[in-house]
């Protein structure tokens, strides 16, 4: 139970500092505080809405919403939710292309 809350605090942190940089890069430096609020927020409205498939467009209105609340414009929070989309895709496709790479060997071996 240790190991799995440490690994749930260092992704959480890592979210956080995603959109911290995120943020900075886009030139509206927040400080690490409004980036743990945005990224607790976003998780608490992704883990509540669980039926939808990788939370589309969840992610993007809690953002956008809870962005407000820490000055953040709804250009900027959508750009930040697009950043974080694209690390989701980036770390998947390969992923997935890599699977029915192995699966379409199994079934011709096979």
């Amino acid at each position: 139970m240790l190991v799995a809350g440490s690994l749930q605090l260092v992704a959480f942190v890592s979210g956080a500092l995603e959109i911290w940089f995120a943020l900075r890069l886009f030139e509206h430096p927040v400080g690490i505080d409004a980036a743990l609020v945005l990224e607790s927020m976003t998780q608490a409205v992704r883990h509540i809405a669980f039926v939808v498939p990788a939370g589309l467009g969840v992610q993007e209105a809690g953002l956008i919403i809870f962005g407000h609340i820490v000055g953040i414009d709804s250009e900027l929070a959508l750009a930040v939710a697009m950043v974080k989309r694209m690390r989701e895709v980036i770390w998947g496709v390969p992923f997935l292309l890599s699977w029915q790479w192995i699966e379409g060997r199994r079934l011709r071996a096979g």
